[in-house]
């Protein structure tokens, strides 16, 4: 009988310390979730800067695009489209 009971106190401690575990494992990624979503604000500037990085350079009025590469490319070229 003690036997059985030594071995029953094992396996609870065994599964307290699990869940332990599992718990505070998910504690630590539910902090760093929490940790990484925090907003970053760009000013005016940061964000002309941004899409004008963005966009195409405009050639007569028109943007054009190699859709393969997804560079600007010059009007008339093979594989340029407008973009606009």
């Amino acid at each position: 009988m003690k036997l059985i009971n030594n071995l029953m106190i094992q396996i609870m401690k065994k599964r307290i310390l699990s869940i332990v575990m599992v718990a505070v494992i998910a504690v630590t990624a539910g902090w760093n979730v929490y940790r990484s979503e925090s907003k970053v604000a760009l000013s005016d500037l940061g964000l002309a800067n941004v899409e004008a990085l963005a966009s195409c350079e405009k050639l007569l009025g028109t943007c054009w695009m190699n859709y393969s590469t997804w560079e600007c490319c010059d009007a008339g070229n093979y594989a340029c489209a407008p973009c606009d």
